[in-house]
Formats: structure tokens, sequence, C-alpha cells
């Protein structure tokens, strides 16, 4: 199955690739569209009718593109949530102090 297609303003030249299913939420807010992946990522695209560009994300339609210019978009932008490697190894030291002093007690 093709993927839709996504290309952000600032990286005209990268295809970003995603299924449907990869999204976890979905806001409309005057003309702006703010879509949450399952990976914690955000896609925000400003439209002349951010509905259709909706509709369209989530219709599983891999011919159309994600891209400003086209379909009434003024512009893309995606924010991809990296991890802190940190924060999971102090969680990771905070969860086992906290069962050793159970186990001591």
């Amino acid at each position: 199955m093709r993927r839709l297609v996504i290309i952000t303003d600032k990286e005209p030249e990268v295809k970003h690739l995603w299924n449907s299913w990869e999204v976890a939420s979905g806001r409309i807010e005057g003309d702006t569209l703010t879509v949450k992946m399952r990976n914690k990522s955000t896609l925000i695209v400003e439209a002349i009718d951010p509905q259709m560009v909706a509709d369209i994300v989530l219709s599983h339609d891999p011919t159309s593109e994600i891209v400003k210019g086209k379909l009434g978009i003024k512009s893309v932008a995606y924010t991809e949530h990296v991890e802190d490697k940190s924060d999971a190894k102090a969680q990771l030291i905070k969860a086992l102090k906290t069962l050793l002093d159970e186990i001591d007690e």
C-alpha cells in the first residue's frame, strides 16, 4: 500500500511517508490543522480548508500530497518527537530505587 506523502516547508526535498492509522488525534482551530501521531510527532498544516486536508490525511488516500501550494495549503510544518535517553535512564534509576526501598521494608 502506498503511503500519504507529506512535504514540509523547511525540507521541500524530503518526502515524509505516513499511514493514516499512525494518527493518534487531530484538531482544527481556524485555518490550522494539528495532527498528533502515535510516536508523539506533530504535523501542523495551515490551509484554506483544513477539514478537507484532514479528510485526505485520514482517508488512506495516497494519491494526494500534503504540500504548500496544493489543496489550498498555506504551510506545512512537522515536528519529530525525539526521546531523551537521559530522561529514560533517570526514570529507570528512580524506579529501581523505589523497588529496592520497598523490598527492604
